[in-house]
C-alpha cells in the first residue's frame, strides 16, 4: 500500500507540475495576444494623414453586396472606412447596400456608435470619447437620427488625430439602396411634370435634371466609389451620381488594413476626372 501511495503522490506532483506549466504558458499567451490587439488598435487609431495627396474626395461611397451571413464582416469593415474617412475630413459618405437587406442598415448604424467602432481608437481614451459623443449629442441643435430606414441621413462626430471630437466638423453619412434611387427618379419626374404643367419650366435639359436630383439627395456627386469585393460592378448604384466618379475595388475587405485604404486614396488623388471620360 505504501508503494501505491507513493506512486499516486508522484503522479499527483507530476500532474500539478504539468498543470502549473500549462497555466503559465496560457497566461503569457493571453498577455501576448492582448498586447498584439492593443498594438493593432493603436496603429489604426494613429492613422497618419501627413501623407500628401494632390486631392481628396469630398464624397466617398462604399458599395457592398453581401447576403445576411456576410453582413457582420462587411459592417466591421465599413466602420473602419468611416472612421478613416473622418480623419481625412471627407465630408460626405454614402453606404450602398446592393441587395437592400434591412439587416445592413439595422446592424451598420448602431455599430458606428457602438463599442466595436470605438475600439479602433486608443483603448485608454474609450470612456472619454464615449462621454464626449453623448455630450455633443445632447448639446447639438440638430437631432441625431437613429431611424433604421434606408435613405435616412445621420451625422456622426468627427474624431481628430488626438482622439478629441471637433463639434464643428461632422461627417454626413447616408444609407441608400437601388430602390431609393428609383424612387428619386420617380419624384424628380413628377416635379418636372408639375413645373411644366404650371408653366414654370419650358424645356428639360440634363443640367436641370441633375439640379433637381441633387436637391432631393442633399449630397454632391460621388467623387470616389469603393467596391467591397472582387466583382468590378456597381450593382445598380444610382448612375446620375457616378458621372465623374473614380471607381476602385478592395478585394480583401475581410482583412482591411490602413495601408489598403491609403492605397485607394492615393490612386484617387492621381486620377483625372471630367465629364465624358
Amino acid at each position: 500500500m505504501s508503494v501505491e501511495f507513493a506512486k499516486r503522490c508522484v503522479f499527483a506532483l507530476i500532474y500539478r507540475f504539468i498543470h502549473a506549466l500549462y497555466s503559465l504558458f496560457e497566461f503569457f499567451r493571453k498577455r501576448l495576444q492582448f498586447a498584439a490587439r492593443k498594438h493593432t488598435a493603436n496603429e489604426r487609431s494613429n492613422f497618419s494623414v501627413d501623407k500628401s495627396f494632390s486631392k481628396l474626395p469630398q464624397h466617398l461611397a462604399v458599395i457592398a453586396n453581401c447576403d445576411h451571413s456576410g453582413v457582420h464582416s462587411i459592417v466591421d469593415t465599413i466602420s473602419l472606412i468611416v472612421y478613416w474617412c473622418s480623419l481625412l475630413e471627407i465630408e460626405y459618405i454614402t453606404l450602398y447596400d446592393a441587395k437592400g437587406s434591412p439587416h445592413f442598415s439595422a446592424l451598420a448604424l448602431p455599430t458606428l456608435y457602438s463599442h466595436r467602432f470605438v475600439s479602433g481608437l486608443l483603448i485608454k481614451h474609450k470612456k472619454s470619447i464615449e462621454s464626449k459623443i453623448k455630450q455633443i449629442q445632447s448639446n447639438s441643435k440638430q437631432k441625431h437620427s437613429f431611424t433604421l430606414k434606408n435613405g435616412t441621413s445621420f451625422k456622426r462626430p468627427c474624431f481628430t488625430l488626438n482622439n478629441d471630437i471637433d463639434a464643428s466638423r461632422l461627417s454626413k453619412v447616408t444609407f441608400i439602396s437601388a430602390v431609393d434611387g428609383r424612387q428619386t427618379i420617380v419624384q424628380v419626374t413628377k416635379d418636372i411634370a408639375s413645373k411644366m404643367k404650371r408653366n414654370m419650366l419650358n424645356t428639360v435639359n440634363p443640367n436641370e435634371i441633375s439640379t433637381l436630383i441633387q436637391e432631393k439627395n442633399h449630397f454632391p456627386d460621388v467623387d470616389l466609389a469603393v467596391i467591397l469585393g472582387s466583382t468590378p460592378c456597381v450593382f445598380s448604384f444610382p448612375p446620375w451620381q457616378l458621372r465623374v466618379t473614380e471607381i476602385l475595388t478592395i478585394q480583401n475587405h475581410d482583412r482591411l488594413e490602413v495601408e489598403d485604404f491609403i492605397e485607394v486614396i492615393s490612386k484617387y488623388s492621381k486620377c483625372q476626372q471630367r465629364f465624358g471620360k
